[in-house]
């Protein structure tokens, strides 16, 4: 999650004392992205989105709904393909977090079904596979873009932001 944790001092029969940083900026080229810098803040920058979350590990939808929570979105999840599908046949859905391996309907049968009938909303492609080719399979199948396991939220929220048109610039620092 882009932190670091230190062993500080350890005796045994004593115990150890650990040093665990979380940083709430993540620094790229030298310049703190617009969304990071929003989203460490109150506002509800993504008030008014209606978000589907679908992921087959609770935690993951746990962890999610989390880092989206100070956002302001309304978020729905879904714990695989079939649930998703019938999820966005009965309610609209400004993006779709879509994890790809899941059992019985997994996130490329999904997308497939979802563009087949006409759905265009952005959709994020969430795994824990990060080689180059298993992001451009993502993209060919028809997803927006793809973040890596484990989420990084300001990668997250920048992502949502950029693909619904909340947030457009950088600022320059």
């Amino acid at each position: 999650m882009g932190g670091s944790l230190i062993l500080e001092q350890s005796a045994l029969g004593e115990g150890s004392t650990f040093l665990l940083r979380l940083p709430l900026f993540k620094e790229l080229g030298g310049k703190i992205e617009t969304i990071q810098k929003a989203s460490t803040r109150s506002e509800n920058i993504f008030s008014d989105l209606k978000i589907l979350v679908v992921d087959d590990s609770q935690d993951n939808q746990d962890l999610i709904c989390k880092f989206l929570e100070q956002t302001g979105a309304q978020m729905t999840t879904a714990s695989d393909g079939a649930q998703a599908l019938e999820k966005v046949a009965h309610s609209d859905f400004d993006i779709i977090l879509l994890d790809i391996q899941m059992p019985k309907v997994d996130g490329y049968q999904t997308i497939k079904k979802l563009r087949e009938g006409g759905k265009k909303m952005p959709i994020i492609a969430l795994t824990a596979h990060a080689l180059k080719e298993e992001r451009l399979k993502a993209i060919r199948f028809g997803f927006n873009t793809y973040v890596t396991k484990p989420i990084d939220r300001n990668l997250l929220i920048q992502s949502i932001g950029q693909l619904t048109n909340i947030v457009q610039n950088k600022p320059k620092f």
